[in-house]
């Protein structure tokens, strides 16, 4: 590990705050946990609400690089929570979202930061401008940059946020079998209640789940955003068609 990253490891780790690389002004800042309203944005849904915006976090390699070097948001198979992390496993990049979203002061509605729908292209040079002209302390290593959550896509079009793992399934599936299992119970209710009535009525029913040849898609319809996201990037070399074999499996009684 490179030494230049040894005291941004450090002040990472010991801030409450969600603490990031700045491509835009090439230093370490500090930026505010998201909000929609009232309320944080909740932790397995940062991902998402990233891409939407067409925002992505670099890790710490972007010192180093003469391109971005996005983040990769993951579900945590020990315990379950959600961390933001370098891609490749270099810099020592490790931000704990689930814990961020409860401890961090700073919090943002991004309101300057509109969806990728409603403006593709937002003009993000006063907020750049307005941390430009900050006076310098040199006593703080990562200031608060206001206004700003990442690299835009605009400006980078072949980069995004990572998020999920990388590999097949069988390398880490724990975080999305728990998945598939919450979604499975919520499917296989609403068949039992349709075989119900279909039985009170006296019609003819099929006693498994009618997912058949178009499994995928019935399965890939019941997930949310986050879900599809995180399968996509479990999906690997096995192709996402043999995730779908797979679901197909956790569905069946």
């Amino acid at each position: 590990m490179d030494s230049i990253f040894r005291p941004c490891i450090e002040y990472q780790c010991g801030s409450t705050e969600l603490v990031i690389f700045s491509r835009e002004v090439k230093q370490l800042v500090t930026v505010a946990y998201p909000k929609s309203g009232r309320f944080r944005i909740r932790p397995y849904g940062l991902a998402d609400y990233l891409q939407r915006r067409g925002l992505f976090i670099e890790c710490f390699c972007g010192m180093l690089s003469d391109t971005p070097c996005s983040t990769r948001i993951v579900d945590s198979a020990v315990n379950g929570h959600v961390l933001m992390q370098c891609a490749n496993e270099q810099c020592g990049f490790r931000a704990n979202i689930t814990d961020i979203y409860h401890t961090s002061f700073f919090t943002s509605s991004y309101e300057e930061l509109p969806t990728l729908v409603a403006n593709p292209q937002p003009n993000m040079n006063p907020v750049h401008d307005a941390f430009r002209q900050l006076a310098p302390n040199e006593h703080d290593i990562a200031p608060y940059f206001h206004g700003y959550l990442g690299s835009h896509v605009s400006v980078w079009p072949d980069f995004r946020q990572l998020r999920g793992l990388v590999g097949a399934p069988s390398a880490n599936p724990r975080p999305f079998i728990r998945l598939v299992h919450r979604r499975a119970g919520s499917i296989q209710g609403a068949a039992a209640s349709q075989l119900s009535m279909a039985a009170r009525r006296g019609q003819r029913v099929s006693t498994r789940l009618p997912l058949g040849q178009d499994s995928g898609m019935v399965v890939m319809n019941r997930l949310s955003a986050y879900e599809t996201g995180l399968l996509a990037d479990l999906s690997g070399e096995t192709g996402v068609t043999g995730v779908i074999e797979w679901l197909y499996t956790q569905f069946e009684r």
